[in-house]
């Protein structure tokens, strides 16, 4: 597919798709759902002079950047952190709200507290600093969700048509041969697809054009990542007059 086509489909279909919440398990789940890291800092946050600090002016601010939160469906929690050279150190916590704040705790503390902007959909944390000596006194740290974590393929949409349509597995089976693969994506750009007994390995890069997968092999895949929705999607297309379908939409969810 042509570059424009495949970003004009994915205007239609993901626009067609925010009116269907986004579910686990046929639950509709709170938006915060989803894989969490820190995205920039402001200084000057309560003022109406806020200013970006720069990561490599700045690097000491820049720190959490290694940790990605995840908040899950059931009120559990994740926090893994990138200690380097293959290492991760992981705390598995639970998350409620508490007074507007999003409370990430153990049993017996907060652990981490964030609050949600529902405009920009992003987290909030706030520090505050009153010694005149210290290098920063007012920041607005800023999360954004990215897609570290696991995800696996659920629903196949015929897009060909004016508005999608969702086609199930029991008349289009052949579509979700590919729903039992299990991919993941790691805090340090790492990937892997599981297939049944089998892990292809890749590396993984997001930008203005999507997330692509870049398989170690060989091969890549091109999804959009939609932010909002907390959805990957993959689009296909057939050209040929003959063919069963001529524009497919595959969507992966949180595994």
């Amino acid at each position: 597919m042509k570059m424009r086509l495949f970003f004009g489909l994915m205007c239609l279909f993901v626009f067609a798709f925010a009116s269907f919440p986004v579910c686990a398990g046929g639950i509709e789940t709170d938006p915060v759902v989803g894989s969490w890291m820190l995205d920039r800092v402001y200084e000057n946050a309560s003022s109406g002079n806020r200013v970006e600090l720069d990561p490599e002016s700045a690097a000491s601010v820049y720190a959490e950047t290694t940790t990605v939160y995840s908040l899950f469906a059931d009120g559990s929690a994740r926090v893994v952190t990138n200690a380097g050279e293959g290492i991760y150190e992981q705390n598995d916590l639970t998350w409620t709200i508490f007074n507007d704040s999003y409370i990430i705790c153990n049993d017996i503390a907060v652990v981490h507290e964030f609050s949600w902007d529902p405009e920009e959909k992003v987290f909030h944390r706030y520090w505050k600093e009153s010694d005149p000596s210290a290098t920063y006194h007012d920041l607005d740290f800023v999360y954004t969700r990215v897609p570290v974590g696991t995800w696996q393929m659920q629903m196949v949409y015929d897009i060909s048509g004016a508005e999608p349509v969702l086609l199930g597995l029991e008349t289009s089976g052949s579509l979700y041969a590919e729903s039992g693969n299990i991919y993941q994506f790691n805090i340090d750009g790492t990937a892997s697809e599981k297939i049944e007994d089998r892990i292809e390995n890749a590396v993984w890069s997001l930008d203005d054009e999507g997330l692509l997968l870049t398989f170690f092999g060989g091969g890549e895949m091109l999804f959009s990542y939609d932010r909002d929705q907390d959805v990957l999607v993959r689009y296909w297309s057939d050209d040929d007059p003959v063919a069963t379908y001529h524009a497919l939409a595959f969507v992966y969810v949180r595994n």
